[in-house]
């Protein structure tokens, strides 16, 4: 089976694949037990290629993950402060650099929100904002509206502007 994949990687380099195709290839590579040599050096042509792209971001994360490794202790909040901290960290970094991905700034947003490192009144006009954003390109939907309540309503902020996002997601549904 790992041969076979291995020539389908092959035949797909042949081609002259665009960056969708990349992440693709790049999964097959390692499906077929390429060498840590030649994976190393497609991920490169890939982060080369196609740095705004999901599988540039999927290389960095892997990279960072490996990297930042979670805390053994679930109990040890001082060493989860510190994860959380550098993963916010490369989530506002992996914002600006994978535009493919449009839910990396929201994540950052609501992460952010979470380690209270923006007040009230920020929070909330980046939500609306967050929300606006979704609705223009996406139409909105259920999960747009919920994504961007959770966060507010945890720290109990603007419940009566926050109450009337999870009565859109009802009416989108």
């Amino acid at each position: 089976m790992r041969k076979q994949v291995a020539r389908d990687v092959e035949r797909l380099l042949a081609l002259k694949p665009d960056k969708r195709a990349l992440a693709v290839i790049l999964g097959g590579m390692k499906q077929s037990g390429a060498s840590r040599e030649d994976l190393a050096a497609f991920e490169e042509r890939v982060l080369n290629e196609a740095p705004a792209s999901r599988a540039a971001y999927t290389i960095a994360y892997d990279r960072w993950a490996k990297n930042n490794k979670t805390p053994d202790d679930h109990k040890d909040t001082a060493a989860w402060e510190k994860w959380n901290a550098a993963y916010r960290a490369a989530l506002k970094e992996w914002a600006a650099q994978f535009t493919d991905e449009s839910w990396l700034p929201d994540s950052y947003l609501k992460a952010s929100i979470e380690a209270g490192e923006m007040s009230e009144s920020e929070a909330v006009r980046a939500m609306e904002q967050s929300v606006h954003k979704s609705e223009t390109q996406t139409g909105g939907g259920l999960g747009a509206y919920i994504d961007a309540a959770r966060p507010l309503l945890m720290k109990g902020w603007s419940p009566a502007k926050t109450a009337e996002l999870p009565e859109k997601a009802w009416l989108h549904a």
